[in-house]
């Protein structure tokens, strides 16, 4: 079993370098310097020199014992590879780099066989065509370096769902124009903030995690959220506009595999906001907490049913006045495109006791805010913002009703 698992690292550094020549750390030299030939073995044997920076090669890292690489200079890579007997490596100094230059490349592969944790504390530049993830390992990996680009889009594919890659560095240094998307089955976190600038960002990927505290994690590009993505987290997105599109997800808070099983309450800050029918809001509360998302300017609907606050005042007035529907038509439901539905997913849980307080109320609560927008919530193509009206999303689960109650939408208990 030991032979057939050192076989399948070799296969997985060729085919993802496009048969490149393929170099193996085993440390034996410094352990430290990527420049030291005595630290690796190139078809078995220890090579005269230390690896060509400007060669674009195969990288493989098995040692359990893991440890610190310096960089001295910039490393082309067609993929790095870590074994599943590999302990926790992290690489320091200079920066990997993907391309020569402005001509085309294939993306770079980074492949984590690993449960141990990989961090790259170097700069990742000149990714022309991005980055694919894949790999069987459950150890996340980590990057604190900046990730820049050419002339060209960057496209992040995660292709593995055992494990998240998370960026703690700027996604958007350099050429901050062009667009980085973002595709693949498993999630991408980004943690860090990035350079203002950006055109747009495309995201198909499961999910993209985002929690930046400060700043925001994509500048001030427009972030769209195509059918099967979902954008996730507590931090600060982008100052452009998010739209999320039919079949896509909004899911503010910590919570799901794709947090590893943490749970909490979080709100997730855009700059503007768009909702087109179809959509998928998933959202989590403790008593009378609930995730959340701010918007700092607009919150655009995409299409809305007509206000009835106008019939529920004349019905206080006049009994033989019109009364309100008491099922507003449905705009939609979330997470079917195929019908435009719209449906918001939530979960309950009453609040933590106070053990100091034992009449602490632990239920939750008949009204919770889901979107708060600092310039209103508006309608396509409409320049006055709504105060009211009823939205009448399907809520799983739960007998509520989501309302416009001016700059806010809010899930009301019916």
């Amino acid at each position: 079993m030991r032979n057939l698992t050192t076989v399948t690292i070799v296969i997985a550094a060729l085919t993802a370098g496009l048969n490149a020549e393929t170099w193996e750390w085993t440390g034996d030299g410094d352990g430290e310097r990527f420049s030291d030939p005595e630290n690796w073995l190139v078809a078995d044997e220890v090579p005269q020199d230390g690896p060509d920076g400007d060669d674009r090669l195969d990288y493989v890292f098995n040692p359990a014992g893991g440890g610190e690489i310096r960089l001295g200079r910039q490393y082309r890579a067609g993929s790095i590879t870590f074994g599943p007997e590999a302990g926790s490596f992290t690489f320091t100094g200079e920066a990997f780099r993907n391309a020569r230059g402005y001509g085309a490349e294939s993306p770079m592969s980074i492949v984590q066989n690993s449960s141990a944790e990989q961090t790259f504390d170097v700069d990742m530049v000149w990714m022309h065509d991005g980055i694919n993830f894949s790999g069987e390992g459950t150890g996340n990996v980590e990057f604190t370096g900046e990730h820049s680009m050419g002339n060209r889009r960057s496209q992040i594919n995660v292709d593995t769902t055992t494990y998240r890659p998370v960026w703690e560095g700027d996604m958007l240094a350099g050429h901050t124009w062009r667009e980085r998307n973002f595709g693949g089955e498993g999630t991408f976190e980004i943690a860090g903030a990035s350079s203002p600038g950006g055109s747009n960002s495309n995201v198909t990927v499961n999910t993209l995690l985002i929690t930046a505290a400060e700043d925001h994690a994509l500048g001030s590009t427009d972030v769209h959220i195509h059918n099967g993505a979902t954008l996730a987290g507590t931090g600060n997105v982008t100052t452009g506009t998010a739209t999320i599109y039919p079949g896509g997800g909004l899911s503010p808070g910590v919570h799901g595999p794709a947090t590893n099983g943490e749970t909490d309450i979080g709100t997730l800050n855009v700059g503007d906001l768009t909702l087109q029918p179809g959509f998928t809001y998933r959202f989590d509360t403790k008593g009378e907490r609930a995730d959340r998302v701010k918007v700092a300017e607009r919150l655009v609907l995409a299409q809305i049913v007509e206000d009835d606050q106008e019939n529920a005042d004349d019905a206080d007035n006049n009994e033989d006045a019109e009364q309100p529907d008491e099922e507003p038509e449905v705009i939609g439901h979330i997470g079917d495109p195929g019908t435009g539905e719209t449906v918001v997913t939530v979960h309950i849980e009453p609040a933590d006791k106070d053990e100091n307080d034992e009449e602490a109320d632990d239920k939750p609560a008949d009204r919770y805010v889901l979107f708060e927008a600092s310039e209103g919530v508006f309608e396509a193509d409409s320049e006055q913002p709504l105060t009211s009206g009823i939205l009448n999303w399907k809520v799983d689960g739960v007998d509520m009703v989501a309302r416009i109650d001016g700059r806010k939408i809010v899930l009301v208990r019916q």
